[in-house]
């Protein structure tokens, strides 16, 4: 007797058309859309776990995460599988924030092995699950691996839309990440990338108090934000948009330079990249705040390009 093999129907290119879908709704508004995969990354100890942590108490408060204001559609569960107890205690009581909708989670399969289908299961029970981190859920999988890691991530993401939950994953950047290089250092397959609908970088220099954090989307329009770590009690805050941010640090900095610079003077003065400065010289310029002049450096060969109040 033969198999009898099935297809899936296709949807009419028309009828797609004619279709009608509910606005989109948030946890995040702006941000996180609710009932989709969204990933944090940064390099460890970098306060990824505080802002989950800040998230998951704004949901829980109806409090604003980052200037933008969270909803809450039901319970939220944090599993945190690197840090124990007592340290998820401590950083509770020094935010004197004692949960209402949030409950806590310390042990979970490895994915490929059983917490796949449990983290499904939680979705069932959790308007938001956060699964801090993935490194550590994934257990023997092979991070490097598309093909091991398409085969937990594309399923999982799958199931994630279907019940209209949302799945926050953190996850872990390479040693090499920098501002020039931002969603490239996400760790492991490309394939970690290709699941999320909408990712954030947190990009903080070692031992620095100011910190970026870096957000793409499928769906929406985002722009990257300038963040400062306060102190256990406050946090992380909103300094502001990385735009503005990055026009007032080359209007300074060129300020610095008696009103006249290159892009490789601009960069000495911040501290990163040519290539860096120049795009956010650039930016500044479209925004009407530089003008762009060519001046003689006294060598033979093309004038230098400056940039002048």
């Amino acid at each position: 007797m033969t198999d009898i093999i099935t297809y899936p129907t296709p949807v009419a290119g028309s009828d797609l058309y004619d279709s009608e879908f509910p606005p989109l709704v948030y946890d995040v508004e702006g941000v996180i859309v609710h009932g989709t995969l969204f990933m944090l990354a940064g390099r460890p100890k970098s306060g990824k776990s505080w802002l989950l942590l800040q998230l998951a108490r704004a949901i829980d408060t109806g409090s604003a995460w980052l200037g933008a204001q969270t909803h809450c559609f039901g319970r939220v569960l944090y599993i945190a599988l690197e840090d124990g107890k007592r340290r998820v205690w401590e950083r509770i009581r020094s935010m004197s924030w004692r949960p209402q909708q949030v409950d806590f989670l310390f042990d979970l399969p490895p994915l490929a092995d059983g917490g796949r289908e449990a983290i499904v299961y939680y979705t069932s029970l959790y308007s938001v699950v956060i699964l801090d981190t993935l490194r550590a859920a994934l257990g023997a999988t092979e991070e490097n691996s598309n093909t091991e890691i398409a085969s937990v991530l594309v399923p999982l993401v799958r199931d994630v839309h279907e019940r209209e939950s949302t799945l926050i994953i953190s996850h872990h950047t390479s040693k090499l990440a920098g501002e020039d290089r931002t969603f490239e250092a996400i760790r492991g397959a490309s394939a970690i990338r290709g699941s999320y609908d909408g990712g954030a970088v947190l990009s903080r220099p070692h031992g620095e108090k100011r910190a970026t954090l870096y957000l793409e989307s499928r769906d929406l329009e985002v722009q990257d934000i300038a963040i400062e770590w306060r102190g256990p009690h406050e946090g992380w805050a909103l300094v502001g948009k990385q735009d503005e941010m990055h026009l007032r640090e080359v209007i300074e900095a060129i300020r610095a330079l008696d009103g006249e610079a290159t892009a490789a003077q601009v960069a000495s003065v911040l501290g990163i990249t040519e290539e860096g400065a120049r795009q956010k010289l650039r930016a500044a310029v479209r925004a009407g705040m530089l003008r762009v002049a060519k001046k003689d450096d006294g060598k033979r060969g093309r004038p230098q390009i400056v940039f002048r109040l």
